[in-house]
């Protein structure tokens, strides 16, 4: 974290503290008058790179409480403005706070109006810090930051009075109404005995609360819980010296235990509750409450500066990541293609020993190639008739009524040239015409060969029952096809069903025990 300039105004001096990660790296105080603000001067040329946190705890500030219209945005900052310069036109340190609404009626706004009447007691020291140029992230109040001792406090009434005492015999009382400061007046106690100043504060707090129950603060029933802070010897008998009364609660508190309830670890010597306010002020700051706009121009220019570096580290760190990425990854490439060349290297070792190793051969080098050349366009492309062959005779095996009678075998690029023989075949095969629409019929463009077979075979005594013939014959065609993915074409069938042929028959049923012959051509189309 970065360090820190803290400043703590009162009425008796000026507290500076050199603050980082709640620890105190440098202190000095200086007197409230124009030697002070010189030696002032001086120090701060030390630290003028410091972003300064200015917080003010004097009798001067005052507070009020009023509402106005519900409005939101622009309109709302109009109407504080004009609130502000009205209640307080001599002085520029001046603030409005909206703590909540009203439950009935308009529902206003609840506006808590501070202010420092007395601008003369700041202006000198914001001159010294402007003259050293040292950036100033805002002007807090204490009153307004000391709600945060409730919390660790275990404060959670309604009503609370915080009662803090200052350099100087000072007595702070702060009024909070569920959590939010509504009021704080401080009042000079003057030097005196512990059990005197324990009844001075039992005396003021009773004028407080008499204030708070004019301004009808409070219901029918309501307490005010007092919480106290003092320091451990004044702790045993301060429940003794400050008599309870109704509407009022007391509760002593330990201020050294207060401390560490809010992390602060320096060592507290009394029951000065400043080294608390500064604490609270450094671990974590509020919104800006007096400072203009003009003041808080130096940090605003600093928070964009760290902003950017910040943001120039972030793109510089992504960038070497992705540098360092890219690095391996093209270390991890290299490493992986001088490993492929290796094994190229070694592959090509290994042949060039077999090359060596294989007998001499008096067979010229483009005599081979044109060999090589030569079997792979002719006779690589012939087709393989025992496959053939060996896959019809797995069809014909599921018909055993068709006994196969012959078969002729072709490789050609034209399946409609080889024809049957039906002298041979003994058959009366007609002409037959080109299968125009038959895939297989289109000679193949590279020169790869067709398989065509001429089957002829016979069903055996079919006792002229030429229905059931037709069956065997048009489910062995289609078997072949299906399986071989063969184009198949009937060449003759054991009847003529044309009309040019006149049909005989008797109604004498006459055994007869001529076979049912048929011939098919099988075209199986070129090896892919």
């Amino acid at each position: 974290m970065f360090k820190k300039h803290l400043l703590y105004l009162t009425n008796e001096h000026l507290l500076s503290v050199i603050w980082r990660d709640g620890k105190t790296l440098a202190t000095e105080s200086f007197a409230v008058d124009a030697s002070g603000q010189a030696a002032f001067e001086n120090y701060l040329k030390r630290w003028a790179k410091l972003r300064v946190y200015f917080l003010i705890d004097l009798i001067e500030e005052d507070f009020r409480l009023d509402t106005i219209p519900h409005v939101r945005g622009g309109d709302r900052r109009l109407l504080l403005d004009r609130k502000l310069n009205q209640m307080y036109r001599g002085t520029p340190f001046r603030h409005a706070i909206v703590l909540d609404r009203e439950a009935a009626g308009r529902r206003d706004d609840r506006i808590l109006y501070t202010s420092i009447t007395n601008a003369e007691l700041l202006t000198p020291w914001l001159e010294v810090i402007d003259a050293a140029q040292a950036p100033l992230e805002g002007i807090y109040s204490a009153p307004l930051l000391s709600a945060r001792l409730l919390k660790p406090l275990g404060q959670t009434a309604k009503h609370v009075l915080l009662v803090t005492l200052h350099q100087g015999d000072n007595l702070r009382q702060s009024y909070t109404f569920l959590g939010k400061t509504k009021f704080s007046r401080m009042s000079p106690l003057g030097p005196q005995s512990s059990n005197n100043r324990l009844a001075s504060i039992g005396e003021e707090v009773r004028k407080t609360w008499q204030y708070l129950e004019s301004l009808r603060y409070f219901e029918s029933g309501d307490n005010l819980h007092v919480c106290v802070l003092v320091d451990p010897d004044d702790l045993n008998s301060a429940s003794n010296t400050v008599h309870q009364q109704p509407g009022l609660t007391f509760e002593f508190f330990d201020i050294t235990q207060a401390a560490k309830s809010i992390g602060l670890t320096r060592p507290l010597t009394d029951s000065n509750a400043e080294w608390l306010m500064l604490h609270l002020l450094g671990r974590r700051q509020p919104a800006n409450h007096f400072a203009r706009q003009e003041l808080t121009h130096r940090a605003l220019v600093w928070r964009i500066k760290q902003t950017a570096i910040a943001a120039g580290a972030g793109a510089l760190l992504i960038s070497a990541t992705l540098g360092s990425a890219n690095f391996l990854d093209g270390k991890l490439r290299a490493n992986d293609a001088k490993k492929i060349q290796d094994e190229m290297a070694q592959i090509e070792n290994e042949r060039q020993r077999i090359m060596i190793a294989l007998p001499a051969s008096k067979v010229a080098p483009d005599v081979m190639g044109n060999t090589v050349s030569f079997y792979n366009q002719t006779v690589n492309e012939v087709p393989d008739f025992a496959r053939a062959l060996v896959a019809l005779s797995r069809i014909l095996s599921r018909f055993p009524s068709a006994e196969l009678s012959d078969l002729t075998w072709a490789a050609t690029t034209d399946p409609d040239k080889p024809s049957a023989n039906a002298a041979a075949l003994a058959l009366d095969i007609p002409p037959q015409p080109p299968a125009a629409n038959s895939a297989a019929a289109i000679a193949p463009a590279n020169g790869r060969y067709f398989q065509v077979l001429i089957l002829a075979a016979k069903l055996g005594a079919f006792n002229q029952d030429q229905r059931q013939a037709l069956e065997q014959i048009n489910a062995l065609k289609t078997a072949i096809e299906t399986d071989l993915g063969a184009s198949v074409r009937v060449l003759a069938l054991p009847m003529d069903p044309s009309a040019k042929v006149g049909l005989r028959g008797s109604a004498k049923p006459t055994p007869d025990k001529s076979e049912a012959q048929f011939a098919l051509k099988i075209v199986l189309p070129p090896r892919p």
